[in-house]
This record gives structure tokens, sequence and C-alpha cells, in this order.
């Protein structure tokens, strides 16, 4: 059977598993609900950022005011169709993870042996973080699609030097960065390579970069974005003393390295199975990284360089999502890790340990992982009655303050606000005059944020419980 075949196969394995697995609740998460509300606006032809989500400035790093178009514009054509119908969103999703990993395996044929590239396609495509992250509507895999079409795009205009496959690439680059914006990381990991590698490209790159920045500037035009990514960043970076962001982000890189646990069942199964894999796969991506780091200087390993720094600097934490474009580069290493190893016997011995561990993991995962609709999903009992309670008793007009503020307005029509972060809770009270909030939304037990507790439950005569069940409490602010 030629390595077509084999692919083919383990995609529709793959398609199948997904499809058998999945299921119609979605997890109480709202950047998804920001997404829709997009769509519906484009696909209605409303105002793009009049999704009535308010920014709030006491929580910088929580969501900009609205998302760039790329994804929306993904989900705009299907949106009238679909509605608030979360696992038709899913399966629409999964033809976008199923084109991904066939580009990942036109990417890879001609960089790694056949059995490598077999191996990478199905650490991805059976590996529990992503089974995880296709159980969302986000834009993660769509943008990792974008993003290593990019990477292909570039070879090509690299080996061909024409304009068109230039031309292309930034357009590419564009749709990449504007469904999942960490790929802004592409353009400087590509001025990096040809700085080394190929100077007289470097004109191409900046026709390129206009290409880019054109789009950008046309997009915000069309659709009137009003995204606060420098706001969130500024506002972390400008508040925080030296000493405290150099503290943040040391506790991200911890964070971060751990989140690669994730990749194949994190430590809630088989912690032993798991870790060993884990390190194993780590200590042979940094043997091939820096072994091709030492050499090359290509455009690969500036991406990782690039998107380390971003996600560290960056204030808010997003775990292994953040990766998701970079975690073919990440398993390509690993696998140049191991051909480093001079013996074929040993290597082809580790490789194939290292593999049984990784199914082993996956095994340990999905033979104890739920598979029904979560009971506290946004479209559970619980959360159905939340919704409807505000749908039908409060105004039309009302703002309400809550810790997942766009799916309230998704849902119910009302405008949200999050809430001001943990350590501006005792700006809580301004917060809400300044905003006009008429109602606060907590979780029952435990309340979230940690100080519903301490300082809004506590203030019976500034907020009434006007609504409760086993999951949710409305306080209307007197």
């Amino acid at each position: 059977m030629n390595l077509n075949r084999v692919v083919l196969l383990l995609l529709f394995v793959v398609a199948i598993f997904s499809l058998i697995t999945m299921n119609s609740s979605h997890a109480w998460g709202d950047d998804f609900a920001m997404y829709l509300m997009h769509a519906e606006n484009i696909a209605t032809g409303k105002p793009y950022a009049e999704t009535g989500f308010i920014y709030n400035d006491l929580a910088p790093t929580y969501a900009p005011q609205s998302y760039p178009p790329g994804f929306p514009l993904l989900l705009a054509p299907v949106q009238p169709y679909f509605g608030l119908n979360y696992g038709a969103y899913k399966i629409y999703l999964l033809i976008f993870f199923i084109i991904y990993l066939w580009c990942a395996y036109i990417y890879l044929r001609n960089k790694i042996a056949d059995i490598y590239v077999v191996a990478i396609l199905f650490i991805l495509g059976m590996c529990p973080f992503i089974w995880q992250l296709r159980d969302s509507i986000l834009a993660d895999i769509p943008g990792a699609l974008f993003f290593i079409l990019s990477c292909m795009l570039f070879e090509i205009a690299l080996k061909q030097g024409k304009w068109k496959y230039w031309i292309s690439c930034g357009i590419l680059i564009y749709l990449s960065y504007s469904t999942r914006s960490t790929s802004i990381v592409l353009i400087p990991a590509f001025f990096m390579h040809l700085l080394f590698h190929n100077k007289r490209y470097l004109i191409n790159l900046g026709v390129l970069t206009l290409i880019f920045i054109g789009l950008n500037i046309l997009m915000s035009f069309l659709f009137h974005e009003e995204s606060n990514y420098f706001s969130m960043l500024s506002g972390t970076l400008l508040e925080d003393s030296v000493s405290e962001s150099l503290h943040r982000m040391a506790v991200f890189t911890s964070w971060y390295f751990d989140s690669f646990k994730d990749l194949y069942i994190g430590d809630y199964h088989n912690i032993f199975v798991n870790s060993v894999a884990f390190y194993s796969t780590f200590a042979l991506f940094l043997l091939g990284f820096l072994s091709q780091l030492m050499k090359k200087y290509t455009y690969l390993e500036w991406i990782m360089v690039f998107i380390i720094a971003l996600v560290i600097v960056w204030p808010g934490y997003q775990g292994l999502r953040y990766f998701t474009p970079v975690l073919i580069i990440y398993l390509y290493y690993a696998v140049k890790g191991i051909e480093l190893i001079p013996y074929s016997k040993l290597k082809n011995y580790l490789a194939g340990v290292l593999m049984l561990l990784i199914i082993s993991s996956f095994i340990s995962f999905y033979t104890t992982v739920s598979y029904g609709a979560d009971s506290y999903a946004i479209n559970g009992n619980g959360s159905e009655e939340l919704f409807n309670y505000i749908k039908q008793n409060t105004e039309k007009d009302a703002i309400i303050m809550s810790s997942k503020p766009r799916a309230i307005c998704l849902v119910t029509d009302r405008k949200g606000i999050v809430y001001p972060d943990i350590i501006k809770s005792q700006l809580l009270n301004k917060s809400i005059e300044q905003n006009n909030v008429g109602y606060l939304v907590l979780n029952n037990y435990p309340a979230y944020p940690d100080y519903g507790e301490t300082i809004i439950k506590p203030d019976t005569i500034r907020y009434t419980q006007v609504f409760k069940n086993s999951d949710w409490i409305v306080l209307k602010v007197n």
C-alpha cells in the first residue's frame, strides 16, 4: 500500500472516530460566542463589532472588544443554517481539521521518512488535546491550517521566485493572522530566514508585508473592527513593575512547559506513562531543535523562537492553544532528534517504544473519558434555566456582569461585561456604576470570581438575589 493510501485511510479513521465521539453540547467558554455573534453580524449585514459585549478596562487581558474577521468569515456562510446548533458547527470545523492533516502530510513527506510522517499525523489526529479542541467552536484548527499553508507557499516562493507566489503567501499570512493572531510570528520568521539564506528576496518579503498590512487596513475599514490587543498588552505591562512582569513571565514559562503534557493526556490518567512519553518527546524536540538551530537558522527555528517569546510576554494565559499551529513543528523536531541517534537499531527501538507509550497514553484517556453531553454545558439544563430567566425577567437594554459575558450576549441578546480582575476587586462598585450594570451572574458554588463569596454575596443591601438554581445565581444591583 502506498503512502497516499495509508494517509487517506488514517484520515478516514480520524474523521469517523471524531464523529462518533462528538457531542452536541458546548463547554462554558465564551470565545466561541464572540465568533458566532461576529458571524451572525456578517451574515445579516449588521455592524460587525455590535455584539453587546462591553470591554472592561479593569480586566484588560480577558478579551478584546472584537476579534479579527478571519474565523467569523468562515462561519458566516453556515451561520444562518446552523443558528445555535453547536454540533453542526463542530462537524463543519472537522472538515477543516481533515484538510489540515492532509496539508501536514504534503508539507512533511519530503522532509522526514514516511514512517515518521504517518506517526506525526497519527499523534495530531488522535491526541486528546486536539480531540478536546475539536469539541469546541474555536479558531485554532482553521488557524493552524492557514499557518501550515503559509509555510508551504513560502517554500514554493523560495524555489520558484515568482511574484504570484509571494503575493499569494502575503494573502495567506493575513488569513492565518486574522484567524489566529499568534500567526503574526510568520513575518519576522520569514525575514530572519531570508536575512541568513536568501537576501535577494528581502524586497519580495517587503511587498508581502505591505500586502499583509494593506489587507489588515482594508478589513478593519470594511468591518469596523475594534480590537484592543495593544491596549490589552500595554495595560498590563505599563501597570506592572519590572519585577512583577518578570515574575509573571517566569510563571508562564513553567505553565506552558507543563501544558505540553496535554498533548497526550495531561495528568489525569496513567501519570507515569504520560510523563515518560512527554519528557521523552520534549528531550528529543530539544535535541532536534538545537541541532537544527546551530547549523541552519531556517524560518522553522525562528517560528519557534518568536512564538515562545510572544506567548511568554503576552499577559493572558491560554495553555497549549497558543501552540496549536506549531505542534507539527514540535513533533518534526522530535523526529529530527530521533534521527540524530547514531545506531539504526537503537534509533528504531527508541522510536518504537516511544510510540507504544504514546498509544498507551491515548488508550488510557479514551477508555476513561466521558463521551456524553456535559450537564454543566452552556446548553445544559441549569444553564438553560439561567438564560430563560434572563430573557424573560430582565430589561431588553439590561447590562449583565458575569465571568462569561459573551455567552450571555449570544444566548439572551442582552449586553454583557466581565468582572474586574481579582487584583482590582476593590473597584467592583466603580465598574458597576460606570457601566450601568443592572445584574450580576455568579456560579452558585463556588462563586466566580473568588470575591463573589467575600464581597458580592455578603452585601445583601446592594445586591439582591433574584434567581438561583443548582449552578447559578442572579443578583440585581440596587
